[in-house]
């Protein structure tokens, strides 16, 4: 993300602010506030937090509501993507032997259940090709 960030900043100098979806709930989202300058050491932006205190049931709701477009592995039953080597299905999802669409995870405190190390490792699922699926 880093990289891309400082290609962004290069092609668009003028850019000032890049809206982000982090929450509160993400590890290190806690400590943002709306309106958050980027780590030392990253290219600077001032990062607009707008989703920050949504739940996971809100941005699925979002979502599916206004169609907006996602990565496909949110079907098959991841609900948090991050390190390719860390990433699982999520296994509260897993019924009758099939993993379910990420929006049907009843309780959202078990986002993270397909996680084995916390976020911000350096391979991100990112780096895959992976489609987006168009509803």
């Amino acid at each position: 993300m880093k990289h891309g960030l400082q290609a962004f900043k290069e092609s668009y100098p003028e850019i000032q602010a890049i809206f982000v979806g982090t929450r509160r709930d993400d590890p290190y989202g806690d400590k943002l506030q709306f309106f958050s300058p980027t780590d030392p050491g990253w290219p600077q932006f001032m990062r607009v937090n707008p989703i920050l205190d949504w739940t996971f049931d809100d941005v699925w709701g979002f979502m599916r509501k206004c169609d907006v477009p996602y990565c496909c592995l949110y079907d098959q039953g991841y609900t948090s993507l991050g390190d390719v080597d860390s990433t699982t299905q999520n296994p509260a999802l897993l019924k009758d032997g099939k993993y379910q669409p990420a929006w049907t995870l009843a309780n959202g405190e078990l986002e993270r259940s397909g996680r084995s190390t916390p976020s911000g490792t350096s391979d991100s699922l990112s780096r895959l090709s992976v489609p987006i699926r168009e509803s």
